[in-house]
């Protein structure tokens, strides 16, 4: 007599799976079951057969991936999407360390230098809501290959744009297509392995790959940055028209402004477009007032004496930016990474496979819509939250040194660093703790955890403790990796499918907040004090930590 087999999926409490074996179909004496083997943790497919037996039985998840071809698949797309998580951390952790030399490149002050990761996350934002439509429109993995090799060419651009409108526009655009490509690889990232624990797991293991890329671009980046002063600098005097404005209210030697060769400054005699274009002529060169803020001359350059003519003593300092280099580096990394989903999309070709997902969000409980609605508001407040304070604490905390603790940029270079280790840990640590504790204990007390920590920080600043500082970061680093995985899991196991759709909700409230973030923070810390980057964080973190409470009381009370 032939035995035939049939599977059926079997979700338990771990989300893992029971296997099924019926015998002799059309025999109900013969019929019986195998017991659920739910210790094996197994993803939402079928176990490999060999020899007419299923093997589930001790089996490893390497040994998975071998004999089975659809966990194979799987693997290979886990692959190539870690990939894109460490382009996208060391993208955003660049930004940081190199803001001073952008500012610098283009010639303006910390105000208007602001408006680049303006323009970033307005960028972000607009990708986030186009990658939304298009998610549900084309096939997926050719959304990845057009948004990171685009993106790749943005970044080789940035590093020469001299003029303030097109640094702008750079920033903009490489927003828009790493906008689109986080909610792309968001909501790939869930569909992967499903609301399972090894689902969980793998969230949290994306956020660590995006952590290690975010401790090695500062490092990588700080060779190629400016010195705190030129290194080839000259006490001259200058005399001349000018209508830069420049910061004025920073202690000792203050840069005035970066101008490109196209100004018409005359410094001693020199014409500054002559002078510059005495340098390499390929790379792009700039010349920077250094004005001593205790001279007499302190308001030389103010924006109500804009046109007058003045004498000073100055810095000038010649150099020719480096950023290109590293830069360049970016965007190779960026167009290697495209090159799996390049086959992955021929081969989806191939197989006539449409890769698209037309699936509505739906609810996990039926609760009223009013708490529904509210719980959605809830997370988008999360969010915000915790997205406000993720930008700062990458974009601003080497500016915040450099500033007001008067650290070199490296130093703050290395700050950054540490605190993308700190966060690294934080992830890996969350991919053991998935598996013990319930995402929304982890939540919350990740939360309260880092929220101590940014006043810990405010406080260590306000009397100089250097060690304090890094202490601080260090408490605030760990939880806040495990936070947004955590978030992501949550939001998918136990209140609603993180769909395309979500995930564009909630990418698009995040870069809203972080739009109109670095303005707020520039200007709190230009008009009012450097401290209000702690402040301002600590206000955010108390916020965050009555949102998570929210999810607690959604999760064990309703």
């Amino acid at each position: 007599m032939t035995t035939e087999y049939k599977r059926g999926v079997v979700r338990d409490g771990e989300g893992a799976v029971a296997l099924q074996e019926i015998h002799n179909v059309g025999s109900p004496a013969a019929s019986h079951a195998t017991k659920p083997e739910s210790q094996l943790f197994l993803p939402d497919i079928p176990s490999p057969e060999v020899d007419g037996e299923t093997k589930a039985e001790n089996q490893s998840f390497f040994s998975e991936v071998r004999l089975n071809k659809d966990t194979r698949s799987k693997f290979f797309l886990s692959l190539s999407l870690s990939m894109v998580y460490f382009i996208l951390g060391w993208s955003k952790s660049q930004i940081g360390p190199a803001f001073l030399d952008l500012i610098a490149i283009s010639g303006v002050n910390l105000e208007r230098g602001s408006w680049f990761m303006t323009s970033y996350y307005f960028g972000r934002l607009i990708g986030t809501a186009v990658g939304g439509h298009l998610y549900t429109k084309i096939n997926h993995y050719l959304l990845f290959v057009v948004s990171i090799s685009v993106n790749g060419l943005v970044l080789v651009a940035i590093p020469w744009c001299v003029r303030f409108e097109l640094m702008v526009a750079a920033h903009a655009l490489n927003g828009v297509l790493e906008g689109a490509l986080t909610l792309v690889k968001t909501s790939k990232t869930v569909s992967v392995w499903k609301s399972t624990s090894r689902g969980n797991s793998f969230i949290q293991l994306m956020y660590a790959v995006f952590a290690i890329s975010g401790i090695l671009a500062p490092m990588a980046t700080a060779p190629f940055l400016l010195s705190k002063l030129p290194n080839d600098t000259n006490m001259m005097q200058f005399t001349g028209d000018s209508n830069s404005s420049g910061q004025q209210n920073m202690p000792t030697w203050t840069s005035l402004a970066g101008l490109s060769s196209e100004s018409n400054l005359t410094l001693s005699g020199i014409e500054v477009s002559s002078w510059a274009s005495e340098s390499n002529s390929t790379r792009p060169t700039f010349v920077t007032l250094w004005q001593n803020q205790t001279s007499e001359s302190k308001g030389l350059f103010d924006k109500d004496n804009s046109n007058t003519t003045a004498t000073a003593d100055i810095f000038l300092g010649h150099y020719t930016s480096r950023l290109y280099i590293i830069y360049s580096v970016s965007a190779t990394l960026n167009l290697l990474t495209s090159v799996p989903f390049v086959l992955l999309f021929l081969k989806s070709k191939k197989n006539t496979v449409k890769e698209v997902e037309y699936t509505k969000p739906v609810y996990l409980r039926h609760l009223r819509i009013i708490v529904q609605r509210l719980q959605m508001v809830n997370i988008g407040l999360f969010s915000a939250m915790f997205s406000a304070i993720g930008q700062t604490l990458a974009n601003f905390i080497t500016v915040f040194c450099v500033q007001y603790l008067d650290w070199t940029k490296v130093s703050g270079a290395m700050l950054t660093s540490f605190y993308v280790f700190a966060t690294l840990v934080g992830n890996i640590a969350g991919v053991f703790l998935v598996r013990i504790l319930q995402t929304h204990t982890i939540l919350l007390l990740a939360t309260v955890t880092y929220s101590l920590g940014l006043a810990c920080l405010s406080l260590c600043a306000l009397f100089y403790a250097d060690i304090g500082i890094w202490v601080s970061v260090g408490i605030i680093g760990v939880p806040f990796g495990m936070v947004w995985p955590a978030f992501i899991s949550w939001t998918n196991s136990h209140f609603i499918h993180v769909t395309g759709y979500v995930t564009s909700y909630i990418l698009v409230i995040s870069h809203t907040a972080t739009m109109l973030h670095p303005p707020l923070v520039s200007y709190l810390m230009d008009r009012v004090s450097p401290l209000w980057f702690g402040y301002l964080c600590t206000v955010e973190g108390s916020v965050s930590v009555f949102s998570a409470l929210m999810m607690v009381f959604y999760s064990k009370y309703t």
